[in-house]
């Protein structure tokens, strides 16, 4: 962790805020939990989330799902053709 942390704040050029959506290459460079290092740069107040809110994914998907059953005619188009035993 420590060797993350490190690094992050070695490679800023200009002092400020870390963004987040920069962390996950690091952290899965050292095998790291990501949740961690965003806990501990929250802590400190130097972390800036820039990435998105995790509902935002979790809607993306589900409307595009959505989408593809409505496209494709519904659940009951599916359901409505004739089952031929093989």
């Amino acid at each position: 962790m420590q060797r993350v942390l490190v690094r992050l704040f070695s490679d800023q050029r200009e002092p400020g805020r870390i963004q987040a959506s920069g962390l996950g290459a690091l952290t899965a460079q050292y095998f790291l939990n990501l949740d961690h290092v965003v806990e501990i740069l929250a802590a400190t107040d130097v972390l800036d989330d820039d990435g998105p809110a995790a509902l935002e994914g979790l809607m993306a998907a589900k409307v595009t799902d959505l989408a593809r059953v409505i496209l494709s005619g519904g659940v009951r188009a599916a359901s409505a053709e004739p089952q031929l035993a093989g």
